[in-house]
C-alpha cells in the first residue's frame, strides 16, 4: 500500500524533539505554521523502506535580511543522519547545492542559485532506484528542474531529514510519498467541528485505551480555507497526527486512519505506535475527493493490535 506523509509545518510531528514551530502566514501563507529544527538525525521514518520511488516535497522561507546562521538540509537519509542524498546549504554563506554525503564527507553535485529570498520556495526531490542498484535523482525548484542525473552513489534510505539550524530559514508543506507529488500541492490544517468517540480521556485530555477497534471521528470545518482560497480546489491527500501517540502493551500497537461517509467506512493506512512516551503517530494517504465529499465525510482513527 502506498503512503503519503503530510505535515503543514509542525516541528512536534517530527520523530526528533529539537524543532521549534513558528505560527505565521508570512512564512507559510497556506497553513500558517513552519519550523526550524537543529537535530542532525532523521526526522521522518518511511513506513515502507524498500520502495523504488521516493518523492519529497517541501516549502522553505528564507529571510532577505540574514540574521540566523547554520546548516539547512532536505534529504533521503539513514537513521543517524550520517549518509544521504538531497538539497541544502549553509545559511550565512548563501551557498546552496545538490549533494550526497557519507560519514560526514559532503560531495557537491551541483550548485544552486535560483533561491527566492523573503518569499516561499518550493522544492520537489524524486529518487528513482532501478533494479541494478543505481538511482536517478531529479530536483525541481520553484517549478524549474535544476538537476536530473543518475549515479550509483544515490540511494533511497529509510528516513527523511528536514533540518534548519537558522531561525530565519523555515520549513513547511512537507509531503513524502512513494507516489508522484505535484509541486503545487499544499498541506493545510483543518479545524474540527465535532468529535465522536468511544475512547476515554485521561486527566491531561489525552485519549487512552487498552482495547482495539476504538474510534475517534472528526467532522471537519473547511470554512477558513474556503474564505482564504475559494472553493475551487481538489483534495489529494488526508492525514492525521497523534502527538503524543504511543503504546504501553500488546493490546493496542497501531492506529489506522479511517474515512466514514454514506457508503460506509474505509481504511486510510496504518502506523505502528512507539513504546516511547514522547512517540508520535503521523499517518496519511493519497485521496482524490472534492470539497463536497469532504463536507459529507468524517475522518479519524481506529485502534488496533
Amino acid at each position: 500500500m502506498s503512503f503519503k506523509y503530510l505535515n503543514p509545518g509542525f516541528a512536534e510531528w517530527l520523530n526528533t524533539n529539537a524543532g521549534t514551530t513558528v505560527s505565521s502566514y508570512e512564512y507559510n501563507r497556506y497553513g500558517g505554521v513552519a519550523f526550524w529544527n537543529k537535530q542532525n538525525k532523521a526526522d521522518v521514518e518511511l513506513p515502507e523502506a524498500s520502495v523504488k520511488h521516493l518523492y519529497i516535497k517541501a516549502s522553505f522561507w528564507i529571510s532577505d535580511q540574514p540574521e540566523g546562521k547554520g546548516y539547512f538540509e532536505i534529504s533521503s537519509a539513514n537513521k543517524d543522519g550520517s549518509k544521504g542524498t538531497g538539497f541544502g546549504g549553509y545559511r550565512s554563506y548563501g551557498d546552496w547545492a545538490i549533494y550526497r554525503y557519507s560519514d560526514g564527507e559532503i560531495n557537491t553535485i551541483s550548485k544552486v542559485t535560483c533561491i527566492r529570498y523573503g518569499k516561499m520556495n518550493d522544492i520537489l526531490i524524486h529518487i528513482n532506484k532501478d533494479t541494478n542498484g543505481a538511482a536517478k535523482l531529479t530536483l525541481t525548484l520553484n517549478g524549474t528542474v535544476i538537476y536530473d542525473g543518475q549515479s550509483w552513489d544515490f540511494d533511497i534510505r529509510g528516513y527523511v531529514k528536514l533540518k534548519s539550524e537558522a531561525f530565519d530559514l523555515l520549513l513547511s508543506n512537507i509531503i513524502i510519498s512513494d507516489q508522484p507529488i505535484d509541486i503545487k500541492e499544499r498541506v493545510v490544517p483543518l479545524k474540527v467541528k465535532t468529535i465522536e468517540t468511544d475512547l476515554p480521556v485521561d486527566d491531561d485530555g489525552n485519549y487512552i485505551t487498552s482495547e482495539p477497534d476504538k474510534t475517534v471521528l472528526y467532522t471537519l470545518d473547511a470554512s477558513d480555507v474556503i474564505e482564504r482560497f475559494g472553493d475551487d480546489f481538489q483534495i489529494t491527500g488526508m492525514g492525521v497526527a497523534c502527538v503524543p501517540g504511543y503504546s504501553t502493551g500488546d493490546a493496542v500497537t497501531k492506529i489506522t486512519g479511517i474515512r466514514k461517509d454514506q457508503q460506509g467506512e474505509k481504511e486510510l493506512g496504518s502506523v505502528r505506535l512507539s513504546a516511547e512516551k514522547n512517540g508520535k503517530a503521523v499517518l496519511g494517504t493519497a485521496i482524490d475527493m472534492s470539497l463536497a465529499d469532504l463536507q459529507a465525510s468524517q475522518f479519524g482513527i481506529k485502534t488496533g493490535a
